[in-house]
């Protein structure tokens, strides 16, 4: 039941985001975009890390201190998708600031998460 919420609640951000770029959408937007989808993806997969092992605990409030496999999921799925709409709809200069922020904000996590001895996939 998990997995097919997760994948209705997907389609459906897909569906909000449109994936037509609007024409001030730049090479260096998508591949600041495409960075940060990178960490977020390593954090994902620690995260998950996280879940297999009781003796490790999540620090993320929104997920909670031992989520599920689907908790996890339904989060970095729906926030990579939130990450990509929100990017879109703001205007060149924000967006940058927006996209850099949020991947030096991911790198820190991957970071601390390396230190803990999480892997990065």
């Amino acid at each position: 039941m998990n997995k097919l919420l997760t994948l209705a609640l997907s389609m459906s951000l897909v569906g909000c985001a449109s994936f037509n770029p609007p024409a001030e959408w730049a090479k260096e937007d998508t591949q600041r975009e495409a960075a940060f989808l990178t960490v977020d993806a390593m954090d994902w997969s620690q995260t998950l890390k996280i879940a297999q092992h009781p003796e490790l605990y999540e620090t993320n409030p929104i997920l909670g201190m031992h989520p599920t496999n689907a908790a996890i999921n339904s989060y970095f799925i729906v926030g990579a998708v939130t990450h990509y709409a929100i990017a879109q709809a703001l205007p060149p200069k924000q967006r940058k600031y927006f996209q850099v922020g949020w991947t030096i904000i991911e790198v820190w996590v991957v970071i601390q998460n390396l230190g803990y001895g999480l892997a990065l996939f």
